[in-house]
C-alpha cells in the first residue's frame, strides 16, 4: 500500500489499521511511502490509513486501503464501513455487511458495543445510524464481525465520522490578495484566484466572468468594470468574497508646472495638470529631489501645490509625480521657485550692556534680494565717525576697550535697491560687581551673642546685596537678621540653628557675583555659679554630672566591644580572601561621612569605603559580580585588547573586549588619588549608570577595585559616540561605509531616545551634568544610549573651557551653572535642547562663530539663540527654545518634552 502525499521533504509517514498505530516489526515493513504486509491472513484484515508529517504540518490521508482475506473460521466483510461527513444536527449512517457472521457489533472509539438508544440506532441489516450528530460524536466507529469461536480475534473494520465545516472568506481567499478594490490596466489580461477551505472540499464559482475558481479577464475594457462575487459552498453552508474592479487608463502630463517668482511673504502656487483617472490617481510633489510634505504653510490638493508666506528657504526646483496603479509613476518637468528676499535684519539688534574696559562686539546683520550695505551711527556723532577705539567693520561694532563715554543710542542702517531699514538700540556701559570687603571664612560666633558678616561690593550701577542661607533667601528670622546699608549681615541673639552656609550675592545689570561663607556657632561655656543655698540647682548639677559620666562609661564599653568584633571579623574576611584569591573586589572608596545602605567603613587611607551586601565579596571571576548595583558580569581579568580612546577627569578612557562574550565595553580608569572632588564625582557616575535600568541609558557592567587603577566598566555600542556618527553622515567617505540617510524622522527618533533616557535619570533624581552628542552612544540599529565618556582633556578638548579652575562645556550649559555652579534636572533640560540642535545640525559646534568667552557673555545677556536648519520641523525650534529658557522655572520637564516630541513625530508621519 502506498501513501500518496506531496510536500517538501523530509516527510515522515505513519500507518494505522482501524485507527491503531502500526509498528515496523515481523511481517510489517515500510519502504519510503509504502507499507508491506508479508504473508497476509485474516488477522491482517482491516482499513488502513496513513499520516504524513513535515516541518510545515501534518495531514491525514483521505483515501483508505482495505485488506480482506477470507478464512473458514472468520466472518467475511462484504460491505466495509466508509468515512462519513455530515452536518451538525443531522443523522449519519454507516453500512457494514458480513458473510458468515453470527454477531455484528458497533464500537465508538473504545466504547461499546453500541445499542439502540436516543442517540444510536443499530439496524437489522447491521448498519449504524448516529442520530443528531454533535461535535462530541466525531471519531472512529468500528464494525466488528464475530463468527462462532473466533470471538477472541474478531474481524474489525473502522470508519471515521467527521463534521462538515466551511471557513469564512477572508484576506487569504482571493489570490493574490490586493484588497477588495482592484485597479486594472486597460487592454491588459487579469486573473484572480478564489480558494475555499472546508470539509468536504467546497465548490467555487464566480457570478460573472469566471470558470471554476479562477476569474479570467482578457483585454480588459471599461465594460469589465464592476463588482464580482466568488461563491464558496459545501455541505456546511456558503460564504462569499467580493471584489470591485476599476479599469484605469495610462496617465499623462498635460501641462507641466511653470516657474514662479514671488516676494518673500507672498504665496506661490504650482499646478500639475494631467489626464487619466483622477479619482484613483495621486499627485505628490518633490523639491530638489526631496518629498514635499504638507504642513501649516504648504497645502497639497489635487494637483495644486500652494506655498503660503514664502521664505528664502523655499527656493528650489519643484516637480509633480502622478501615480495611477498599476502603471509606473510619471514625472513632470521641474519648475523653479524664486523668492525675492525682503530687506530685513537677521536678527534685529537689541539693546545691550557692555563691561567697562573689556573688548566687545555688537553685531548687526541684514539680508535682502541683494546683499545690503550695513553701517552704524551713534547719536551725537557725525555719520561714519567713531572714537578711535571703536570701528565699524561690515556692520559689526568693535570696541577695543569699552569706555564710559561709549554709553548712548546707536542706530544700525541697512540699505540696498529695495530701500533702507534701521534699528536703534541703547548701549549701556556697566561695571560688573566686584567684592571689596568679604567676611572671614569660616566665621566663628558664640551662642546668644551678636555677629556681623561683612560683604561690600562696588560696580556701576551700584550692586544690590542679597544674602541667603543654605541657598534659601526666605529662611531668615527677620527679627534677628538685618542687612545693613553697606551690605553686611547682622545677626543678633545667635542660635545653634543659625549655623550653616551663608551666601552673599552682589548683582547689577553687569552680572552677579556670589561668595559663600560658613558660620559656625559655639555653645556657651561654663556653668551658672550659685551660693550653695539653692539646693535644687545643686541637685540638677549633680544629676547632670552623673548622667554625663554614665554616658561616657557606656560609650567606652561600646567602643571596646566594637574593636573586638571588628578584629574577629577582619580575621574572617582575610581568611575568605585567601580562600578566593581571584575574588573581585567591589568596594568603592569615597570621601565623606555617610553612604547608601549603611554598608560603610574606613579604608586604610582614612577614606570612606562603601561596600556591597556582605563585607567581603567572594565571587570568583567565573561568576557574576554582585554589588549594591546588582550583578556586574565583567571583571578585570576578562578584559583584553584595551585601546585608549582619550583622557577625562579621572584618567584614561579605553575600549576593551570581553573575552567570554567578545563584546566591546568602555573602561573609565580612576588613578590612585586623594582628591576629594574626583572621588565624589567617580561615585556619582557609578550611581548614574548603576542605579538606572533603561534601554536608552548605558549600563554599568563592571566595577574593579582590587588594585589600582580602579575600573568603571560601561556598555558600548558598535558605532561609538553619536557626535562622530553625525559628522560621518555629511563627510565625503568614498572609501568607507556611510551611515544611512538621516531624515528628519530619523533625527527626531534619536532626539526622542535621548529624552526618554534623560527622563529615566530625572525620575531617579539623578543629574547628568554633561549631556551632549559626544557623550551619547549610537548603535548600527540607530539605538541611542545616554553615556558619559567625557573626553575633556584631548579628543573633545575644544568643546570644554577652563572656567573658575574647572573644565566646563559652556556651550551646553545654562547661566545658573557657569555663574553659580547650580546643576539640576533643569540644567540637564537646557543641555538637552542644545543636544537636539546638535543632532539636527549633524554635529556642528553650538555657537560655532563665537569664542568661549563670547559664549559666556551671551549666556549672561540672553543673546544666544540657536536657529535650526531650514528643513527642520518648526515645532522642534519652539521646543528647543523652551528648553533653553534663561529662567530654569520656564523650562519644561523631560516627561512633557517626550510628549511634545511624540506629537512632532506624528505630524511628520
Amino acid at each position: 500500500m502506498t501513501c500518496e502525499v506531496e510536500g517538501t521533504e523530509p516527510i515522515s509517514i505513519q500507518w494505522f489499521r482501524n485507527g491503531d498505530g502500526l509498528k515496523t516489526a515481523g511481517k510489517i515493513h515500510t519502504t519510503g511511502r509504502d507499507l508491506i504486509v508479508l504473508n497476509v491472513n485474516p488477522l491482517d484484515n482491516g482499513i488502513y490509513r496513513c499520516l504524513a508529517t513535515n516541518p510545515s504540518g501534518t495531514v491525514k490521508s483521505k483515501n483508505t486501503d482495505i485488506i480482506t482475506v477470507p478464512g473458514e473460521q472468520w466472518a467475511q466483510i462484504v460491505v466495509p464501513p466508509e468515512d462519513t461527513i455530515t452536518k451538525e444536527g443531522m443523522n449519519a449512517r454507516f453500512d457494514c455487511v458480513y458473510n458468515f457472521a453470527d454477531v455484528i457489533e458497533w464500537y465508538y472509539k473504545q466504547k461499546g458495543p453500541l445499542e439502540n438508544s436516543t442517540h444510536y440506532s443499530v439496524l437489522t441489516n447491521g448498519s449504524l445510524v448516529v442520530l443528531g450528530v454533535t461535535k462530541q460524536d466525531e471519531g472512529l466507529y468500528s464494525c466488528v464481525g464475530i463468527r462462532g469461536e473466533s470471538t477472541e480475534v474478531p474481524q474489525i473494520f473502522s470508519a471515521q465520522l467527521l463534521l462538515a465545516y466551511l471557513k469564512e472568506a477572508d484576506n487569504q481567499t482571493l489570490e493574490p490578495w490586493e484588497g477588495s478594490l482592484r485597479l486594472v490596466a486597460e487592454d491588459s489580461d487579469y486573473e484572480i484566484g478564489c480558494v475555499g477551505y472546508g470539509l468536504p472540499t467546497p465548490t467555487v464559482s464566480w457570478t460573472r466572468g469566471g470558470t471554476g475558481n479562477v476569474l479570467k479577464l482578457k483585454s480588459v475594457s471599461k465594460a469589465d468594470q464592476g463588482n464580482y462575487t466568488c461563491i464558496i459552498s459545501n455541505l456546511a453552508g456558503t460564504t462569499t468574497a467580493n471584489v470591485k474592479i476599476v479599469v484605469t487608463s495610462r496617465p499623462s502630463i498635460e501641462q507641466n508646472p511653470i516657474p514662479v517668482i514671488v516676494d518673500e511673504g507672498n504665496d506661490a502656487l504650482f499646478h500639475c495638470e494631467f489626464s487619466g483617472n483622477h479619482k484613483y490617481s495621486t499627485v505628490t510633489w518633490y523639491k530638489d529631489g526631496t518629498l514635499v510634505k504638507p504642513g501649516s504653510r504648504i497645502i497639497d490638493k489635487r494637483g495644486f501645490l500652494n506655498i503660503t508666506q514664502t521664505q528664502p528657504s523655499d527656493e528650489g526646483d519643484y516637480l509633480c509625480v502622478v501615480n495611477t496603479k498599476p502603471y509606473p509613476p510619471i514625472f513632470s518637468s521641474p519648475a523653479s521657485l524664486t523668492v525675492k528676499e525682503k530687506l530685513k535684519f537677521a536678527p534685529k539688534p537689541v539693546s545691550t550692556h557692555l563691561e567697562l574696559g573689556t573688548p566687545k562686539k555688537v553685531h548687526c546683520k541684514a539680508h535682502g534680494a541683494t546683499p545690503p550695505f550695513v553701517k552704524w551711527i551713534k547719536e551725537g556723532y557725525i555719520e561714519g565717525e567713531f572714537p578711535s577705539h571703536i570701528s565699524d567693520i561690515n556692520g559689526t561694532l568693535h570696541f577695543n576697550k569699552v569706555q564710559a563715554d561709549d554709553k548712548g543710542k546707536y542706530t544700525c542702517i541697512a540699505s540696498n535697491f529695495q530701500g533702507i531699514i534701521n534699528a536703534t538700540i541703547d548701549i549701556d556701559v556697566v561695571v560688573s560687581p566686584k567684592f571689596t570687603v568679604l567676611p572671614q571664612n569660616p566665621t566663628y560666633v558664640s551662642e546668644s551673642s551678636i555677629v556681623i558678616m561683612d560683604c561690600m561690593a562696588e560696580g556701576d550701577p551700584k550692586p544690590a546685596i542679597h544674602w541667603d542661607k543654605n541657598s534659601d533667601m526666605e529662611s531668615f528670622d527677620k527679627t534677628r537678621f538685618t542687612v545693613l546699608e553697606n551690605g553686611s549681615l547682622l545677626i543678633t541673639d545667635v542660635l545653634i540653628s543659625d549655623e550653616g552656609k551663608y551666601g552673599c550675592t552682589a548683582g547689577n545689570s553687569g552680572g552677579l557675583k556670589r561668595y559663600e561663607v560658613s558660620l559656625i556657632v559655639r555653645g556657651s561655656e561654663g556653668y551658672r555659679v550659685t551660693d550653695g543655698s539653692d539646693s535644687d540647682s545643686g541637685t540638677v548639677l549633680s544629676k547632670t554630672v552623673a548622667v554625663t559620666l554614665g554616658a561616657a562609661g557606656a560609650y567606652m564599653i561600646l567602643v571596646i566591644g566594637l574593636m573586638a568584633y571588628c578584629r574577629c571579623r577582619s580575621r574572617r574576611n582575610k581568611q575568605a580572601s585567601l580562600d578566593h584569591p581571584d575574588a573581585v573586589c567591589d568596594v568603592l572608596i569615597v570621601p565623606g561621612d555617610g553612604g547608601e545602605g549603611g554598608n560603610e567603613r574606613k579604608g586604610r587611607n582614612g577614606d570612606l569605603v562603601v561596600q556591597s551586601d556582605g563585607d567581603v565579596p567572594n565571587h570568583s571571576h567565573a561568576s557574576n559580580h554582585s554589588s549594591k548595583y546588582g550583578n556586574l558580569p565583567v571583571t578585570r581579568d576578562q578584559l583584553s585588547n584595551m585601546m585608549v580612546l582619550g583622557r577625562g577627569q579621572f584618567g584614561e578612557v579605553c575600549l576593551a573586549q570581553v573575552t567570554q562574550t567578545e563584546s566591546v565595553v568602555m573602561v573609565k580608569a580612576l588613578q590612585e588619588t586623594r582628591d576629594e572632588a574626583v572621588l565624589i564625582e567617580f561615585k556619582r557616575e557609578l550611581d548614574l549608570f548603576g542605579r538606572v535600568d533603561h534601554p536608552n541609558v548605558a549600563k554599568l557592567v563592571g566595577l574593579c577595585q582590587e588594585q589600582h587603577p580602579h575600573y568603571m566598566i560601561l556598555q558600548y555600542t558598535d558605532w561609538g559616540d553619536l557626535k562622530q556618527m553625525l559628522l560621518a553622515s555629511k563627510a565625503d567617505r568614498k572609501d568607507k561605509p556611510k551611515p544611512p540617510e538621516l531624515t528628519s524622522r530619523v533625527l527626531l527618533g534619536l532626539v526622542q531616545q535621548i529624552c526618554l533616557g534623560m527622563e529615566s535619570l530625572s525620575n531617579h533624581r539623578l543629574v547628568h551634568k554633561d549631556l551632549a552628542a559626544r557623550n551619547c552612544l549610537v548603535g548600527s540599529d540607530l539605538t541611542v544610549k545616554v553615556s558619559l565618556s567625557a573626553l575633556s582633556k584631548d579628543v573633545y578638548r575644544k568643546e570644554y573651557f577652563l572656567h573658575r579652575n574647572q573644565l566646563l562645556p559652556v556651550r551646553w550649559l545654562p547661566y545658573e551653572v557657569v555663574s553659580e555652579d547650580d546643576y539640576s534636572t533643569k540644567s540637564d533640560v537646557y543641555s538637552f535642547g542644545v543636544t537636539a540642535w546638535e543632532i539636527f545640525s549633524l554635529g556642528n559646534l553650538p555657537h560655532g562663530g563665537r569664542s568661549d568667552q563670547e559664549v559666556l557673555s551671551s549666556l549672561e545677556s540672553g543673546d544666544n539663540g540657536l536657529p535650526l536648519p531650514a528643513s527642520s520641523p518648526e515645532a522642534l525650534q519652539s521646543l528647543i527654545d523652551k528648553c533653553r529658557a534663561k529662567c530654569p522655572n520656564d523650562r519644561p520637564v523631560f516627561s512633557m518634552i517626550a510628549l511634545q516630541l511624540a506629537d512632532i513625530i506624528n505630524q511628520i508621519d
